[in-house]
């Protein structure tokens, strides 16, 4: 499985169920933030959601699946707090 073809009939073991977790909460995250007036605390949440996922994954060296969870872990040193405030600042849209 790879990022482009990552969903959740693809899920093969709890590691990749993790991983999925974790992209689609960072989907949630990326809806939340286009939102005129997105809602802090349901943000802060989903994004501290987001890290103690991802913190896992890594803890536990499974592999990461999803574009969104890959430039986190990339681009943003693992840092989806980081990664919010650029799509925040960017103002992006589809692919995150």
């Amino acid at each position: 499985m790879d990022h482009r073809s990552f969903n959740g009939k693809d899920i093969r073991s709890p590691g990749e169920a993790l991983s999925y977790m974790v992209e689609c909460t960072l989907a949630t995250v990326a809806d939340l933030l286009l939102k005129k007036n997105p809602p802090k605390f349901e943000t802060a949440r989903q994004i501290e959601m987001a890290q103690n996922g991802f913190n896992m994954i890594r803890y536990t060296d499974e592999k990461m699946y999803g574009l969104r969870s890959s430039k986190v872990n990339t681009v943003f040193n693992g840092s989806v707090q980081a990664w919010a405030d650029d799509f925040r600042a960017r103002g992006e849209h589809g692919n995150s």
